[in-house]
């Protein structure tokens, strides 16, 4: 994790200055200037672009990247008040683990953690979430919670209607062919377009969180859509050629907070008409795989 620290810090420090110095730049890291070119081979191997200038660094000028100022100036007022923190990595394991490894006890608010890139990004049942530097949406919600804890296992079906309703506010090509797959995914034209993974966090008190961990495709090269063991799609391959993440990002928190704030207090139930109306599943014949077993059978929905 340390390296990963220092990766993470040379990004931040080659984002905020242009033609950076190799002896300047180690001395900001406190390393050596060998170590500071294996830093950079290490983001070179996790497919990070960056230009050398003799003595001179600098990141790829074709990056646009997330930007917290931007995110927090499209919020709306009541996200604003209650996304208490916005931390944002260039890059991480993944932003679940980061979001435990923060992890507010007792917190009354919630916090979002974005990362440029995870290096072990997973989904459900430990599969490999595929990533890219400064192209997708890699995010950690943190949400508190009180009390009876019963309907929580719904909360990524709820999320993954957010994902959706967010996404067409901003009328994406694409977009009216989105559909929702239980438990965790958004597919788009019928392949894999989002993933969500839902955690709780206990503590000893009832003040619990609940922590929404998403992954979005906002652009990956064919190859890499390729390599995925099930097919994948992303905004770019709809025409999406101008998609601004910051945009993406406070589009879905917005919702994401209007809807949690009413999940928490109502449960699932005003959810699941929307949730039936763009199940992928529904009538379809169907294998739920549950530890060693399996069950095979026609989706008929979910139930409140």
């Amino acid at each position: 994790m340390n390296n990963l620290n220092k990766c993470d810090q040379l990004l931040a420090l080659l984002r905020t200055r242009q033609n950076q110095n190799a002896q300047e730049l180690a001395r900001s890291l406190s390393v050596s200037v060998p170590q500071l070119q294996r830093l950079l081979f290490e983001l070179a191997r996790h497919g990070v672009e960056f230009e050398q200038f003799e003595s001179s660094i600098q990141l790829s000028p074709e990056y646009e990247f997330l930007n917290e100022e931007e995110i927090r100036g499209r919020l709306s007022t009541f996200a604003n008040s209650t996304v208490s923190r916005i931390i944002l990595r260039g890059l991480l394991d993944s932003t679940s683990k980061e979001a435990r490894r923060l992890n507010f006890p007792g917190a009354n608010d919630a916090y979002l953690v974005l990362a440029e890139m995870q290096t072990a990004g997973h989904g459900r049942r430990g599969r490999e979430w595929v990533s890219t530097f400064a192209s997708n949406i890699y995010l950690t919600v943190v949400w508190p919670v009180d009390g009876s804890l019963d309907q929580l296992s719904a909360a990524s079906l709820v999320a993954a209607l957010s994902l959706v309703t967010a996404l067409r506010s901003l009328s994406l090509k694409g977009s009216d062919k989105l559909r929702v797959k239980w438990p965790n995914d958004v597919w788009l034209d019928n392949q894999k377009l989002a993933g969500i993974l839902p955690e709780l966090y206990r503590h000893a008190t009832d003040r619990h969180q609940l922590a929404i961990g998403i992954g979005l495709n906002v652009h990956l090269p064919p190859p890499l859509l390729g390599s995925i063991e099930q097919p994948a799609t992303d905004l770019r391959s709809q025409g999406n050629t101008c998609s601004n993440r910051n945009v993406l990002v406070a589009a879905l928190i917005n919702q994401l907070c209007a809807d949690l704030e009413r999940f928490i207090a109502e449960g699932f139930g005003v959810f699941r008409r929307s949730w039936c109306e763009l199940d992928a599943m529904l009538n379809c014949t169907v294998e739920v795989l549950s530890g060693n077993g399996a069950k095979s059978g026609i989706a008929a929905g979910v139930d409140n």
